[in-house]
């Protein structure tokens, strides 16, 4: 532990990699000790392996086949041809152990050996189709795939970009179609491109088995959506379907969970997981594929890639963070072992080529050796490098991109980068920190304000509700909340103004969506959000009431959106208009003024027109880009934000979605910027006065008015 002088308390700064990333490269190289991986494999579920050696013994029969387009020249039809294909299908099933007394399942023999990869070939440099390489992190999938298969549990994957998963999930079913008869494969996706394209991966390799082995297998039905491996015959006048009767098939679940109920699997593939809005509901659906009763009789291979999350992701990330939950193999969380997650594949592991970091130690050395072992330290080395030349650029979505793409954490994976408005990626280091140091945490007041018989509102601690900290979450019911105080208003009664607050309310006591009512404070002389209260207690009212007394507590006035009309009736009912901001001003500048007249109030609040929040997303966005008040280089006002899942919500942020403290924070953002201009607006007419006052006109004469040339200079500064 060690002092961190920006927030003047003890944090585990080794905790939080990439937050020191983003920070200074320079100086995450020398605070972390990023150290290479001491055992070439080591999970719960698989023997550890400290180094792998002579891995080409593993591909014997792919080395023979590249050089002489065969795996036997041994004469078909012969008793030792046919003991070859025996012993093939022996390994196959069984796997291998090496010279060095390392072993390999027959899912990986088979993989190595007998499926074809397009891969980037050494001699040529140019991506061909050929057999994969031996790699640690092939080894390690594999040897789960088995041991899930083997336990009635099933495995949930975020990976990096180009680690192969689809390849190695296509392999899983090939391999079952091969060897294992009345065995159904179900390879499903949100959208249709990524189960078509695995399902191709599936076809092309039974192609290539039918032409190269004995491992062949008639088709019917034989299309891209479905393969069966069977054929007719006539059997006493009479035609029968003959065959081992093992089926691979491709589904697509794009607005429809239900796509794959009736059927029934021995493998069920949801690939690009963090594109699926609806994947929890698809899991839910499609889980008794797997099951007989209470017994699974298949597994489930989940996995999505790193800056392929989209409008899904959060759900993707309640499945991966909860993995026991859905029957998922669980991992140890690298900064809390009492956290359980789902397999995480670092971009650092597999990382083809040699590293580029001229300053590291490992410059020109490969990042995976002959034998496929990783070189962490030196992958990682080389992310850093890259990070920072993008950094180092003007485009904050490259970076952003980079980071999404070639993940070193499991959040970093989860950031999204398509349709992604807000810097998620400090988004993402500032809700490390808070999760990895509970200093912070436990310094937030849980708080009951209680309003005294002559009106004053006073502090009381909250010891029965608990504030909402989850997102996204499963329903709004019985979720009261409780006002979360991160910074004390500054003196007892506050001037009124300095604080300010956007509020996301509701009308309604029931709700069909998953939304709550959140509002926030902001301390403008900071710039720092000081307060929260987010929830949705029994009824209306009583969110109000909170809202109201939240507000008189920091003597804050509030900018809201006026859609809803249940807020402002409730304020005005309570002699309490003051507190709700007249309609900014800015607006009308901006030309996004719109009146609504069948709601509300339209002299109070904002509405919030399609112009008017993309107006507000930019303020955001601006904000949470720009350097904390008085803090040191690079620490911007998204690293002072205390709400977890504020932070989750501007991470997992989308236009479809329920996202009610961004949208707080959003009317909170319009409001500060029409303090701004009206504060800058009186300046420069005070200052224009004073110009043109009769004394310096009567003295120094229009053209001679030196005054007037000291304002000008200084309403040009400002």
């Amino acid at each position: 532990m060690k002092f961190n002088y920006k927030y003047g308390r003890k944090t585990n700064n080794l905790l939080i990699l990439s937050y020191w990333i983003t920070k200074n490269i320079k100086k995450a190289k020398n605070v972390f000790s990023i150290k290479k991986n001491s055992m070439a494999s080591k999970t719960p579920y698989t023997k550890t392996v400290d180094h792998f050696n002579n891995t080409s013994e593993f591909r014997y029969l792919a080395e023979y086949f590249e050089k002489n387009k065969a795996y036997t020249l041994i004469p078909a039809g012969t008793a030792q041809y046919k003991e070859f294909w025996e012993e093939c299908r022996e390994k196959c099933l069984n796997g291998m152990t090496n010279s060095s007394d390392i072993y390999i399942n027959g899912y990986h023999f088979f993989y190595l050996n007998f499926v074809q990869i397009m891969a980037r070939n050494p001699l040529t440099n140019k991506k061909e189709k050929m057999f994969p390489s031996f790699v640690d992190l092939d080894w390690e999938y594999f040897q789960l795939v088995q041991y899930a298969r083997e336990n009635e549990k099933s495995v949930v994957t975020v990976k990096g970009r180009r680690q192969g998963y689809s390849y190695k999930a296509a392999n899983v079913c090939i391999y079952e179609f091969t060897f294992f008869p009345q065995s159904s494969c179900l390879i499903g996706a949100y959208f249709s491109k990524f189960s078509e394209n695995t399902m191709n991966m599936v076809i092309d390799n039974s192609n290539f088995l039918n032409k190269n082995t004995e491992f062949k297998k008639q088709r019917n039905p034989d299309t891209r959506d479905e393969i069966r491996a069977r054929y007719q015959a006539e059997v006493g006048g009479t035609k029968v379907w003959k065959g081992t009767n093992s089926s691979v098939e491709q589904v697509t679940f794009k607005s429809n969970e239900f796509a794959a109920v009736g059927k029934s699997a021995t493998w069920l593939v949801l690939d690009e997981a963090g594109v699926f809005p609806n994947i929890i509901q698809t899991y839910n659906m499609s889980e008794p594929l797997i099951k007989d009763g209470a017994y699974y009789t298949g597994s489930c291979l989940m996995f999505g890639s790193a800056g392929s999350m989209e409008n899904g992701s959060q759900y993707f990330e309640e499945i991966f963070t909860s993995p026991s939950k859905y029957n998922m193999l669980e991992f140890d969380e690298p900064t809390n072992s009492d956290k359980k997650i789902g397999l995480f594949s670092s971009a650092a592991r597999g990382r083809w080529g040699k590293c580029r970091d001229p300053k590291s130690v490992y410059y020109g050395v490969e990042m995976v050796d002959k034998d496929g072992n990783s070189n962490i330290e030196a992958a990682t080395e080389d992310i850093l490098w890259e990070r920072e030349n993008k950094k180092r650029s003007s485009d904050h979505k490259a970076f952003h991109d980079f980071i999404t793409q070639f993940p070193l954490n499991y959040r970093e994976a989860f950031l999204r980068s398509k349709g992604s408005i807000f810097p998620t990626q400090y988004c993402n280091e500032r809700l490390a920190e808070l999760e990895t140091n509970n200093t912070e945490i436990n310094a937030i007041w849980k708080t009951k304000l209680i309003q005294t018989s002559d009106g004053v509102i006073e502090f009381s601690l909250d010891y029965i509700h608990e504030p909402i900290r989850e997102f996204p979450i499963k329903d709004n019911k019985n979720m009261p909340g409780c006002i979360e105080i991160f910074e004390m208003p500054y003196q007892d009664t506050p001037n009124f103004g300095v604080y300010i607050a956007g509020i996301d309310p509701y009308d309604d006591d029931e709700s069909q969506t998953n939304s709550l009512g959140s509002v926030l404070i902001m301390n403008t002389l900071t710039n720092r959000i000081v307060a929260e209260y987010t929830g949705r207690p029994q009824t209306a009212k009583d969110y109000y009431e909170n809202v109201r007394r939240l507000l008189i507590y920091y003597n804050a006035v509030a900018n809201y959106e006026n859609n809803k009309k249940g807020l402002f009736a409730y304020f005005e009912n309570k002699n309490c208009l003051h507190l709700l901001c007249d309609t900014p001003r800015i607006l009308k500048d901006q030309q996004l003024l719109k009146m609504v007249y069948s709601s509300g109030n339209n002299m109070k609040g904002t509405t919030a027109t399609e112009q008017v929040n993309k107006y507000a997303r930019e303020l955001v966005k601006t904000w949470m880009y720009e350097a904390a008040y008085s803090a040191e280089d690079g620490v911007t006002n998204t690293h002072t934000i205390k709400s977890i899942a504020l932070l989750k919500e501007l991470i997992f942020w989308n236009s479809d979605g329920n996202f009610d403290r961004v949208s707080a924070l959003m009317m909170l953002m319009i409001l500060k910027e029409d303090r701004f201009k009206l504060v800058a607006s009186e300046e420069e007419d005070r200052l224009n006065n004073m110009a043109n006052h009769p004394f310096f006109t009567k003295h120094y004469g229009q053209q001679n008015n030196i005054m007037a040339d000291i304002i000008q200079q200084r309403l040009a500064d400002n």
